[in-house]
């Protein structure tokens, strides 16, 4: 698993239950995810179903991943599984899942605990717990069927990201909730640090992705929510640069008003509500 170790951790998979425990809209007993049918949209091709596993048990009835690529190894991908319940079950991990221990056995009954362990991905209940390698429009899922959704640095790599955020609008029912959190750092910068943190900016084509990012400033993803039908609950802002006269210079000219587009902000995390 080398450098990609941590995506099949428990503490990975329970990232989206500790992000939804901090949205404004969810209850102290968590039962807006009792039942629930939850998108976790972008989940990736590592560890695309841990955190919807988490979900189910903490009281979701069904989880469904959507992401185009493939899953890259289904063996890891089940065992990934266990090693969350097994976190779970020990309290080993944190926040703490709403339940008792015969709560969460029950909640994943229709699991084969034992064939996960393995890694077999019989063992999971497809009925509960789906992978769609599709775009979310033709992930099949009803309109207005979505409780909870789910994104986490997905929005940042999409040439359409409006287009995507109606789409999720499509498939959430009224006063259902969302999570995303988006990542507005140059991803270059993650594997060169010699590039400058907003370095795309420096790249004036007319290209929609530049370094796989759309070069859209964090915080101006809230106007995209507001106007394709979420209200916007609360935001959180992450790490901040400071940004000298030599920076601002060296971007392109379209992209040196930073002060108005809040470039500083290099990171946000928006939590919604479904009008």
């Amino acid at each position: 698993m080398s450098r990609h170790e941590n995506r099949f951790s428990a503490e990975k998979s329970v990232m989206h239950f500790s992000t939804l425990a901090s949205h404004p809209d969810m209850s102290d007993d968590f039962r807006e995810l009792q039942g629930a049918l939850c998108v976790d949209l972008g989940c990736g091709g590592l560890n695309p179903l841990g955190s919807l596993f988490v979900l189910l048990l903490a009281g979701a009835r069904r989880g469904v991943g959507v992401d185009l690529e493939s899953i890259e190894s289904p063996s890891l991908a089940a065992h990934s599984l266990y090693t969350a319940f097994s976190a779970i079950v020990t309290q080993a991990v944190k926040p703490r899942i709403p339940g008792e221990l015969a709560d969460y056995f029950a909640r994943v009954r229709t699991f084969d605990l034992a064939k996960l362990a393995n890694g077999d991905v019989t063992g999971i209940d497809h009925d509960r717990l789906t992978f769609v390698q599709e775009t979310l429009g033709d992930s099949g899922l009803e309109r207005g069927s979505v409780d909870i959704l789910v994104s986490n640095s997905l929005l940042e790599h999409v040439a359409d990201p409006e287009a995507l955020i109606a789409d999720a609008a499509d498939v959430m029912r009224p006063g259902g909730l969302c999570v995303h959190s988006i990542d507005g750092v140059d991803h270059r910068w993650y594997g060169d640090p010699s590039v400058h943190r907003l370095g795309f900016l420096q790249d004036d084509s007319e290209e929609a992705l530049v370094g796989g990012c759309n070069r859209i400033p964090p915080l101006a993803f809230g106007e995209l929510f507001e106007r394709n039908g979420f209200e916007v609950r609360g935001v959180r802002e992450g790490p901040r640069v400071e940004l000298t006269t030599a920076d601002i210079e060296s971007f392109a000219p379209r992209f040196r008003d930073v002060n108005a587009d809040r470039r500083e902000v290099l990171r946000a995390r928006f939590y919604l509500r479904r009008r």
